[in-house]
């Protein structure tokens, strides 16, 4: 079973026994959250996360949304994003991708898209198993899908 809808507020997150997909808005344009996760991955670089863990592991957050602010910065008004849930034998694993677009103090780089899993460890703390992070550039500055290529 799949579930897909649009929140107008971050804040909430809503998950079923089997699959969640929310995409997640706080703006009104043209470009929908639905095109921008459409827009293809060419390529896309690992994050260490050994760090990021330690960070997590410090605070006491048990709201996902909070752990993905601590880990890219507050959601953006121009972004997206999808959170799915999946068992991998008797552990759940949550797979995320958070999309920060129209980055407006960057003259290269237009959005990050960043895939994250994460999951809970035995004292029920998140932790990221893996994250992965690419960009895209603005139309005159390069490619304009998601890829770990420069920007000029």
């Amino acid at each position: 079973m799949q579930y897909s809808f649009e929140l107008r507020a971050c804040a909430i997150l809503i998950a079923s026994s089997t699959v969640f997909v929310g995409a997640c808005s706080l703006r009104d344009s043209a470009a929908s959250d639905e095109s921008l996760l459409s827009i293809p991955v060419l390529s896309s670089e690992n994050i260490d996360i050994s760090g990021l863990n330690k960070r997590i592991n410090n605070q006491s957050e048990s709201d996902l949304f909070a752990v993905l602010s601590m880990i890219s910065g507050p959601i953006s008004e121009q972004g997206a994003v999808v959170v799915r849930s999946n068992r991998k034998g008797s552990e759940k694993e949550y797979s995320v991708v958070l999309i920060n677009d129209n980055i407006p103090d960057d003259d290269s780089v237009s959005g990050y898209r960043y895939h994250i899993v994460l999951k809970r460890n035995i004292s029920d703390k998140w932790i990221v198993v893996e994250m992965k992070q690419s960009w895209r550039c603005w139309e005159d500055r390069g490619h304009t899908q998601f890829s770990a290529e420069p920007c000029v």
